[in-house]
């Protein structure tokens, strides 16, 4: 007698969702950033998607032993696709034209072959293979990655993103997406659509996009109340500065398409939420206090890192196996705290050890710069060529010789590309010309906004003055770098001018 019943493993019950039919929807609802992207940034958007798209592909169908034919293998399950669309809406709009082609195919390869395939494939790689793959591109070519952004509609021109500058855009250019940045970040709405096209299909859980966006919403209205204090205006200041926070930089597309990935993220329900939360607070201590105006992507990477300790320390209770003890659930809940507090450490806390380590080199500097400034004089430091004066303004140095006073050397410092301002010492003869121009401190991008600094480019601020005008034309690439020189130069001239004026 045949048997009437088959012993198979579970699963037993299989709903109409496939790995191939959730990929694809993601791909769907990423098609409205693709689209704004395209709108905003032109044919190099399109043409950089379109590289890293077909470059995940072609490494996935080359490395997958499955016995797929013809179209069917060259596409795969969808998540090579995925893969491809987010790395190229991660990069700078430079990626989509022809001579930086390169940088999607590469970014794509470095995805998949090392941060999908090296660990065993699609559900055993720790880290999204998309924030791999772009870690190495930005650690590899920080000028082109970091400094290079396109405004919309205008080629060959370069700007700074919202967050390095710190505002200049209305929140509506912000949600509508008419500003700098990566070619996926700008457009809040196209974004929020996509997102909840994933959540109506529930395909992501509403906890990792809530816990991230929420606990930056707390930090940023703490910081809010910090800076200005609370009073009548204080929610109206409060929300436009979560506004700003969301619709700014990679959040939305961190928190609704990065963040929500199956591999890298926790599996339990709290866990996510946990996730989401330490993702969004992260970030949001990474712009405040750390160096990087912006680290959504290396705070994912930190966090994808944390996820087998989250997933640890809040399984759910087995049913019938009783609740956790009290000193149980501390215990998770201290492990987790302290794991996220030091990472916040870690990301945050390196901008106040550079900055402490690089305090004494810059007095050397302002000595050797003073030197320099001093050469038009035919001075030599030391003796009593120098009195020390000060205005409401600064303080600055007379310069005499024979006693007699030659010129001035100010101290300023001035707004540039990077997160630090540009400290400089400006030279000037007592007709308020420009005698020399000498910068001590910058964060401004290596070998891209620090080219402002040359000492050919420098040069050519000797004999300008405020009355004749400061027309000094930036350098190329390096716009906002130039600009804070200019600001600087015109600064100083203008606290000497109203020390000529008093007569001090």
């Amino acid at each position: 007698m045949p048997d009437e019943f088959e012993a198979v493993s579970s699963p037993h019950i299989r709903g109409e969702e496939t790995i191939d039919s959730i990929m694809w929807d993601v791909v769907l609802a990423l098609l409205p950033v693709m689209i704004a992207s395209v709108v905003f940034f032109g044919a190099a958007a399109l043409l950089a998607l379109l590289a890293s798209t077909f470059a995940a592909l072609f490494c996935e169908a080359a490395v997958l032993k499955e016995n797929r034919g013809g179209v069917r293998r060259f596409f795969g399950d969808g998540s090579a696709a995925v893969t491809g669309v987010l790395l190229g809406l991660s990069l700078p709009p430079i990626a989509g034209r022809t001579e930086y082609l390169w940088i999607p195919v590469l970014g794509s390869a470095v995805a998949i072959l090392v941060g999908k395939h090296f660990f065993g494939g699609l559900g055993w790689n720790p880290f999204n293979p998309a924030l791999v793959g772009r870690a190495v591109l930005t650690i590899s070519f920080p000028e082109l990655m970091a400094n290079l952004w396109t405004v919309p509609g205008i080629d060959g021109f370069t700007s700074a993103t919202p967050l390095r500058t710190g505002g200049g855009y209305t929140l509506l250019q912000k949600f509508i997406g008419n500003i700098p940045g990566c070619l996926g970040e700008t457009s809040a709405l196209a974004i929020l659509l996509g997102g909840a096209y994933l959540m109506r299909k529930r395909h992501i859980d509403w906890r990792i996009p809530g816990g991230f966006l929420g606990t930056m919403a707390a930090v940023a209205a703490l910081h809010t109340a910090g800076v200005r204090g609370i009073d009548a205006a204080f929610w109206g200041a409060a929300w436009r500065e979560i506004l700003f926070q969301w619709f700014s930089g990679a959040a939305l597309l961190g928190a609704f398409f990065f963040a929500t990935c199956y591999t890298t993220s926790p599996a339990t329900p709290r866990g996510r939420l946990v996730y989401g939360a330490g993702c969004g607070l992260l970030v949001a201590l990474v712009r405040y206090y750390g160096r990087l105006p912006e680290g959504v992507y290396v705070v994912l990477l930190l966090m994808n890192a944390l996820t087998p300790l989250i997933d640890k320390y809040t399984v759910p209770t087995t049913f019938g196996g009783g609740d956790r003890t009290m000193n149980e659930k501390i215990g998770s809940i201290t492990a987790l705290l302290v794991a996220i507090l030091l990472s916040a450490a870690a990301l945050t806390g390196a901008n106040a050890l550079v900055k402490r380590l690089a305090a004494g080199p810059a007095s050397e500097r302002a000595q050797i710069h003073l030197e320099e400034l001093v050469a038009p004089f035919n001075r030599v430091i030391g003796g009593d060529g120098f009195l020390r004066s000060a205005t409401e303004k600064g303080e600055y140095l007379k310069v005499f010789k024979g006693g007699e006073l030659v010129g001035y050397i100010v101290q300023v410092s001035s707004e540039g590309y990077g997160y630090d301002d540009i400290v400089m010492l400006v030279g000037a003869d007592t007709a308020l010309a420009v005698t020399g121009v000498a910068v001590l401190e910058h964060d401004e991008t290596r070998g891209v906004g620090d080219r402002a600094f040359a000492e050919d480019v420098l040069a050519r601020f000797r004999g300008r003055s405020l009355a004749a005008g400061i027309d000094f034309d930036g350098v190329s690439g390096a716009t906002r770098s130039s600009a804070g020189v200019r600001s600087g130069v015109e600064k100083a001239l203008a606290m000497l001018a109203e020390v000529v004026r008093k007569g001090e």
